[in-house]
């Protein structure tokens, strides 16, 4: 399970890069 919220953190980080 931390992988996994790790992962979408890590994803939600990048949207907001890309922002």
């Amino acid at each position: 399970m931390i992988e996994l919220y790790f992962h979408i953190y890590k994803r939600k980080k990048n949207v907001m890069v890309i922002l």
